[in-house]
């Protein structure tokens, strides 16, 4: 923190950049880290987001982003989730892959929850 401690939180290192969390989780740990550094309760703020994620309001923050390093076909020791994603997707496949972690039995229908397997070429982001 900075400014004697009633600042802003500074948020440095490979946790902050990575590209394997989503939207909803970043935004929930800084939220966190924040409330905890300036003793504001957690509680009713993890309770309002649990509620919001049951409702389906923030779906759109639960989607994963994820390049892909090579073809779909060379992964052939093991089949990451945006791999599989990918093979599944009918979409034409560029290098970013979008997706989503459902609890549903897979099929093409519910591995990207109601919404469409999307991909997009690295210029494009």
């Amino acid at each position: 923190m900075h400014d004697g401690g009633a600042g802003n939180v500074e948020f440095v290192g490979m946790e902050v950049v990575r590209r394997d969390w989503t939207a909803l989780a970043k935004r929930v740990q800084r939220e966190l880290y924040q409330r905890l550094f300036t003793d504001q309760p957690v509680d009713a703020y993890l309770a309002q987001i649990v509620g919001r994620v049951r409702r389906g309001e923030l779906d759109e923050e639960l989607v994963y982003f994820k390049n892909l390093r090579k073809q779909t076909r060379e992964y052939t020791a093991t089949t990451p989730p945006h791999v599989a994603a990918a093979r599944k997707s009918s979409q034409p496949l560029g290098r970013s892959i979008r997706y989503v972690v459902t609890t549903a039995v897979p099929s093409r229908s519910t591995i990207c929850g109601t919404r469409s397997i999307e991909s997009t070429t690295s210029q494009s982001r």
